[in-house]
C-alpha cells in the first residue's frame, strides 16, 4: 500500500488533472490524501461538490485551506510552502505526490507547484516521487509544451473520473471547451495512443524514485 498526496490549487483541479489516477489508487488500496489551497469565489457551493467528488473517487482524507482564489500571490512562498509542509507533518510522508505543472497559465497553479516542491525537498525521512498533472484550460493555454514522461493506465477508471467531474455542476463546460467531458475523454485517448494504452493520464516527472 502506498500513501499518495494530491496538492491542488482549487477544488476540481484534482479531478480534472488526475481523477482517474486517484480512483485507481483508492481501488488498489492506496491511502490517498488531498490538499486544496484556494477557494472559488465564483462557485460558493463548490466545497459540497468537492466532497461529493471525493466520495466518488474513494478519497476519505482531505483538507481545504480556502485561501483567496486567484490571489495566492498575496502570500510569500515561505507561507505557501509551510501550508504544504504542515499538512505533510499531519499525515506523514507520502510515497507519491501529484501537483500542478509549473508552466500552467494560472498563477495559482504555478505557486502551488513551487510551494509543493519546496515543501517536499528530499530532506524527509524517506524518498518519494513527485509528478505534475496537466490542467485542461490552463496547461495547454500557457503556450508551453506539456512534457509528459509518465503515464498511468486508466482504462478501467475513466468512468469514475467523469462521475466525479459531474459533481462539479458549475465547472463542467460544453464541448469543445477543454473541461468538457468529450474533451477529457479525447485527452485520455490521445495519451493512451501515445503510449500504447486505451486510456491514460499523463504526468511530467519532477522526481521519480523506484
Amino acid at each position: 500500500m502506498s500513501k499518495v498526496l494530491v496538492v491542488a490549487s482549487h477544488m476540481d483541479d484534482e479531478t480534472l488533472g488526475c481523477g482517474a489516477t486517484i480512483a485507481k489508487h483508492t481501488a488498489q488500496g492506496d491511502e490517498v490524501y488531498c490538499l486544496v489551497m484556494a477557494g472559488n469565489y465564483r462557485s460558493p457551493d463548490i466545497s459540497e461538490h468537492f466532497k461529493k467528488a471525493m466520495l466518488v473517487l474513494g478519497v476519505e482524507h482531505y483538507k481545504l485551506l480556502e485561501l483567496p482564489d486567484m490571489e495566492l500571490e498575496k502570500y510569500t512562498m515561505r507561507e505557501l510552502s509551510e501550508c504544504v509542509e504542515g499538512y505533510v507533518r499531519e499525515i506523514g510522508v507520502p510515497n507519491i505526490i501529484y501537483t500542478h505543472c509549473e508552466n500552467d497559465l494560472s498563477q495559482d497553479h504555478k505557486l502551488t507547484f513551487f510551494a509543493t516542491v519546496i515543501a517536499l525537498r528530499p530532506l524527509w525521512d524517506k524518498p518519494f516521487s513527485i509528478y505534475s498533472f496537466e490542467s485542461p484550460s490552463s496547461t495547454e493555454w500557457s503556450g508551453r509544451a506539456f512534457n509528459a514522461k509518465m503515464f498511468v493506465d486508466v482504462n478501467d477508471f475513466m468512468d469514475k473520473k467523469l462521475e466525479a467531474l459531474n459533481c462539479y455542476v458549475t465547472e463542467v463546460k460544453p464541448f469543445p471547451h477543454p473541461r468538457s467531458k468529450e474533451s477529457l475523454m479525447g485527452r485520455a485517448i490521445y495519451w493512451g495512443s501515445y503510449c500504447g494504452l486505451g486510456y491514460a493520464e499523463a504526468f511530467e516527472v519532477v522526481r521519480e524514485v523506484k
